[in-house]
């Protein structure tokens, strides 16, 4: 099963053209980028755990080469704990770690970079309203060729608005 859709300037020439295939339960599992000269210019293909959740993303370039991958994991609930994105050779580009309160609303938010470093954190209550923002701040130690925590941002929430913000 595969749908196309197109995009044409306004002269009526094609500029780009892009194909969704889907599997037998509905399923995106490739989406594949066209030029203008019909040439492909990557694609992204799908992979699914039993339960039909989305475990893998894996980005190719025009030569079919994979380049990059997104990577999910889910709680025993079906809930999305990690998506972290790694190269090829499986280096870490970043990613996002979350948690949920025992109502199935997302608790926490956090991203990482490319170093693995926790660069902020948001916390919602049980509604889903945001309460705290967390924004972390590093310095790079040649000493340890790692990274120092040199300062972090506490911003809090009343009623979804913004009430105070303190840096440590």
């Amino acid at each position: 099963n595969q749908t196309w859709y197109a995009y044409y300037d306004s002269e009526d020439k094609l500029q780009t053209a892009t194909a969704y295939s889907y599997d037998e339960f509905g399923r995106r599992i490739l989406v594949t980028n066209y030029d203008e000269n019909k040439e492909v210019t990557g694609s992204t293909g799908y992979e699914y755990n039993e339960a039909g959740l989305k475990v893998k993303e894996l980005d190719y370039n025009a030569d079919g080469e994979m380049y990059q991958y997104e990577k999910y994991e889910y709680h025993e609930a079906g809930f999305k704990v990690k998506e972290f994105t790694y190269s090829a050779d499986e280096d870490f580009y970043g990613g996002y770690e979350y948690t949920y309160h025992s109502n199935g609303r997302q608790a926490s938010q956090t991203y990482y970079n490319y170093n693995g470093v926790k660069r902020w954190t948001y916390y919602y209550n049980e509604y889903g309203t945001i309460t705290e923002e967390w924004n972390f701040s590093y310095s790079w130690n040649g000493s340890t060729g790692g990274y120092t925590l040199s300062e972090y941002t506490v911003i809090q929430y009343e009623g979804g608005k913004e009430k105070t913000e303190t840096t440590y």
